[in-house]
């Protein structure tokens, strides 16, 4: 393993400009995967766009916007867009692929949009060959956007770039990452690109293997890739300022060749413990395991899915997908016979363990033509927390549309994989080239937020205190409970805290806990309520036949008398009671399951006036015969 420190002098400059303030975003929010922008050709050859939104549990979509045509010198790719969107879940930037040749020349870069469907700017539109042809024409794929830690109006925008050599464009042409940054505030909001197409790093990459994280502070992010014909990983510790460290190393199967697809197969899970790698030469899947403090890639701990086996049916693994707990792998494999998907549980001790898990969610017949619009490749995690994949895979007049696995986090067909359960359009489809692909997000963007839960919501002294414990499981925790009053004394580093509120009210309870090696954080608002409210009156005194009820008061859901009764009221009789002090006490819950306590002393007297009258009465007399 290598490590070194790498700066961007443009981006320190700027630094020294404008010093913004360089504080940890919160992760809590997840709105940056919100949004996803799809491309599709249309019949005239030009791109119609459409504006997905996954902040509800169906996707919602706008009007389509048709962009300006394609003509035999202008081509717009409408394969892996680049897509970014505010903690809001508001969509800001989004990317695609531009080409340009004319008899002479021959450009290839990336055209971006605002939020508001309009063009910022064209980037890397470099001279790739001056004499263009398909042996000899270079290109460049938008890959990713990435806000800069600190400062979420700088957005990162990664692309590969193939170069051609003697040899011109093929499978051995070198390619390179680069990066641009696009400032969101600039022009009035409509944004502007200030650094156009750099490149990160000198090494000759994996076409397409590009995967994004959050390091385990919780602020930054890692870029992993993977060098072209190699073992080796690089990742990219992207910090505020425009910082990077790249950390290096070996791990997996040896890198020998790209395909069409190579790049979609490279992804972590939510939590940022695994990374899917398959090279699709050895056709094995690999769930490499990836530290998110250090950004080291290794193979100590891997689970895979072997290469295809025609006599078990397992195999040929690709287009993985993770469930947003991250503990259960779809993949995707064709065969001649059928293609479908299948579940993986990665919560197994051991790699047998883990391919016994393996469990047929859905197949298909690719060679019955009225079941290929089924067909579920491109498997893609959305952000609310369902997994869905494109149809209409060479299936013309029956539309575009999403299937969607409804409950990922659910084992085996449980899960609920559904066809075409949201159908985008019907009219602009026609065939499998149309099909466009999801975008890459930050995987840590699409983990299950951080939660906690709490009992006993009750102030006062005498009563349970507050109780708190996180919903997953975490390796150190840090809570602060939002009493104000306690001066500062309100934190723990416990796993299950528990606080005493004094007072009622509504306090403001933050807590962040490192989970899976990534530190995340939430805040709630909780109420603590009074002690239930019991008036049994002021001590009373009976005499005679009186009668007196004892009421604890409605909306209690229990009762409990120190007469052993369990109803709200009791009735008390005189002529039942000898002379002397009696205690009543009673203790009710109230709805809130708050307790509160109520006491009456009650003294009987025996009815000395009417004694007094019958003393005063003559008694007999017996007077003489």
């Amino acid at each position: 393993m290598i490590k070194h420190t790498s700066l961007f002098p443009f981006i320190i400059m700027l630094a020294a400009l404008f010093p913004w303030q360089l504080t940890s975003q919160s992760i809590n929010t997840y709105g940056h995967a919100d949004n996803v922008v799809l491309f599709t050709r249309m019949d005239t050859g030009g791109i119609l766009q459409h504006h997905l939104s996954f902040s509800t549990p169906n996707p919602q979509v706008d009007t389509a916007i048709a962009l300006y045509h394609s003509g035999s010198t202008h081509l717009i790719q409408s394969r892996h867009p680049a897509v970014y969107s505010d903690r809001s879940g508001e969509l800001k930037l989004y990317a695609v692929r531009y080409d340009y040749h004319d008899s002479n020349h021959a450009f290839s870069g990336a055209i971006i949009w605002n939020g508001n469907h309009q063009v910022i700017d064209t980037i890397g539109t470099a001279l790739i060959s001056s004499a263009p042809s398909h042996s000899a024409y270079g290109y460049s794929w938008p890959l990713a956007a990435v806000p800069m830690p600190g400062n979420p109006d700088y957005i990162y925008l990664f692309t590969s770039t193939r170069y051609p050599n003697q040899y011109g464009i093929h499978n051995n042409a070198p390619r390179k990452l680069h990066w641009s940054l696009i400032d969101l505030s600039a022009n009035n909001g409509h944004g502007s690109v200030i650094v156009d197409s750099q490149v990160l790093s000198p090494d000759s990459m994996a076409e397409g293997a590009l995967a994004l994280t959050k390091h385990a502070n919780g602020r930054d992010y890692w870029l992993v890739s993977k060098k072209f014909t190699s073992r080796e990983f690089v990742a990219y510790h992207i910090q505020p300022g425009g910082v990077m460290d790249t950390v290096y190393s070996v791990a997996g199967h040896h890198h020998t060749s790209d395909q069409n697809w190579n790049g979609v197969d490279f992804l972590f899970s939510p939590d940022g413990r695994w990374l899917a790698d398959n090279t699709r030469i050895t056709d094995t899947l690999l769930l490499l395991n990836f530290d998110a403090s250090t950004g080291i890639v290794s193979d100590s701990n891997v689970r895979y899915v072997p290469q295809w086996n025609p006599f078990d049916g397992i195999g040929n693994p690709h287009f993985p997908a993770f469930s947003p707990n991250s503990r259960y792998l779809y993949v995707w494999k064709a065969t001649f016979d059928q293609s479908g998907f299948f579940q993986y549980d990665l919560n197994t001790p051991d790699q047998q363990f883990f391919v016994n898990s393996r469990t047929v969610v859905h197949t298909t017949n690719p060679n019955n033509p009225n079941a290929t619009y089924k067909n579920w490749r491109f498997l893609f995690t959305a952000a609310n927390g369902k997994i869905y994949s494109r149809n209409a895979v060479n299936c013309p007049g029956w539309g575009f549309g999403l299937n969607s696995v409804e409950s990922p986090n659910t084992a085996g067909i449980a899960s609920q994989p559904r066809d075409t359960s949201f159908l985008l359009d019907s009219a602009s489809m026609r065939g499998g080239y149309n099909m466009p692909d999801f975008p890459r997000f930050a995987s840590s963007w699409l983990k299950e937020p951080l939660d906690f839960s709490y009992s006993h919501v009750c102030a006062g002294e005498g009563t349970p205190p507050t109780h708190f414990a996180f919903t997953d499981s975490v390796v150190d925790a840090f809570w602060s409970f939002g009493d104000t009053l306690a001066m500062g004394a309100d934190t723990s580093n416990l796993f299950f805290p528990t606080y005493h509120y004094n007072q009622p009210g509504d306090y403001h309870v933050w807590a962040k806990a490192l989970s899976y090696g990534m530190w995340d954080s939430i805040s709630k608002v909780i109420t603590i309520h009074p002690p239930a409210q019991v008036a049994l009156g002021p001590d009373t005194v009976l005499t005679g036949n009186d009668t007196l009820v004892l009421d604890a008061g409605p909306d209690h859901i229990s009762y409990n008398w120190s007469t052993g009764d369990s109803t709200r009221t009791i009735t008390l009789y005189g002529n039942q009671l000898s002379p002397g002090d009696y205690m009543y006490h009673v203790e009710v819950t109230d709805t809130n399951g708050c307790t509160g306590t109520g006491s009456i002393m009650v003294t009987y007297e025996e009815d000395t006036t009417s004694i007094v009258q019958k003393a005063r009465e003559p008694l007999w007399e017996v007077y003489p015969n």
